[in-house]
């Protein structure tokens, strides 16, 4: 079940008002899964309630259902943050989020995956990151995080080509 923007709104107020205490003890359910930078662990660059510097949970909510308003009926929005990409043998370039996912999501993960559909429900789809690859690139989203810190209606993780559209039961546009 989606929670609707009062909700969302609501929810927003009210972790900006927890005292420093209690705010550290809500984020550290969290703490370790989120995969990027939180109010607990970077305070001079989040507030609390903020995804990204300067944006709430509220507004990617609101950009979320403006995209989904702007859907022609029965249709799906599928984005994907990209992959990281290898500069030399083991060295990384450093991850840079596709700017269209990072908008909507405010999620600046690799391997993640999103559709929003244009009833507004979004899912997402995480790849489960091994032991090994945890070891060396840090924790990684956890599928708790995606709906309690940002608020999707549905998160799996899964290998995203052989399991999340089948479930849509859109015929494609032809």
């Amino acid at each position: 079940m989606k929670p609707s923007l009062p909700t969302l709104l609501k929810y927003s107020r009210s972790i900006a008002s927890l005292s420093a205490k209690q705010l550290t003890l809500h984020q550290l359910r969290c703490v370790g899964t989120i995969g990027q930078p939180s109010a607990l662990t970077h305070p001079h660059l989040l507030s609390a309630g903020h995804l990204t510097p300067g944006l709430s949970i509220s507004e990617y909510a609101h950009r979320r259902e403006a995209a989904a308003a702007a859907l022609p009926s029965n249709s799906l929005l599928v984005l994907s943050s990209g992959q990281k990409q290898i500069m030399s043998n083991d060295i990384p370039y450093e991850f840079r989020c596709n700017t269209d996912f990072a908008y909507l999501t405010g999620i600046l993960q690799p391997n993640v995956r999103t559709i929003l559909d244009s009833s507004g429900k979004w899912a997402v789809f995480i790849e489960k990151a091994s032991e090994e690859q945890a070891r060396w690139d840090g924790e990684q989203l956890s599928e708790d995080a995606v709906l309690e810190h940002f608020g999707a209606d549905e998160v799996t993780s899964v290998n995203f080509e052989h399991s999340c559209l089948p479930r849509y039961k859109i015929d494609p546009i032809v």
